[in-house]
């Protein structure tokens, strides 16, 4: 297991069994379909955003790479790559109406379309989540598309988006556009 997260302890990730390491999210290692579990919890959205006032980066990506992916879809490609055939990666980012803050990215369903482009055929279960009074609660991504960073109260995100990626076996190339796909096609191999 590979654990990502830019809160995540060497203590926490040893004790649960992880690989604890410290890279940029797109140069882990150097492996190639090493993992056969991946966590990136709350991280992606800061891959390529300037962080520097939260926290000492290990290193960053510039926003401004010439003839490059998007910082976040080259860090999400890096996941896919040192995953194992059948090996299941899961993604979690801030949903709903679409902010750049900066220091981090608040994703809605174009943006998590671009994104998804990056990776090669999978078999893509996505789940999103509302933060209500009662706490986090089930919905749909259509029901997060007006919500923004802090709304209802909530001390950060207040729509998730929740993906468990699984890399296909033989792992083709293909193009997707997710922006109509994800919701309709809820556990449906893509590619």
């Amino acid at each position: 297991m590979l654990a990502l997260g830019h809160r995540l302890t060497p203590r926490l990730v040893s004790h649960t069994g992880g690989f604890p390491h410290r890279s940029t999210v797109v140069t882990v290692l150097g492996l190639k379909r090493f993992f056969d579990f991946i966590l990136c919890i709350s991280t992606l959205e800061h891959v390529g955003q300037d962080n520097a006032k939260h926290y000492k980066p290990i290193a960053e990506l510039s926003h401004h790479r010439p003839n490059a992916l998007p910082s976040d879809a080259e860090a999400l490609g890096e996941m896919f790559r040192i995953l194992k055939a059948e090996g299941k990666l899961i993604v979690t980012v801030p949903f709903g109406k679409f902010v750049d803050y900066g220091w981090f990215i608040h994703y809605d369903m174009q943006a998590i379309s671009t994104l998804f482009q990056s990776i090669p055929s999978a078999k893509i279960h996505d789940e999103y989540f509302k933060y209500m009074e009662a706490g986090w609660m089930p919905c749909s991504a259509a029901a997060l598309a007006d919500t923004s960073y802090g709304d209802s109260g909530a001390p950060a995100a207040a729509g998730l988006a929740c993906f468990e990626i699984t890399k296909h076996p033989r792992g083709r190339q293909v193009a997707t556009e997710l922006a109509a796909a994800l919701p309709a096609r809820r556990n449906r191999r893509i590619g």
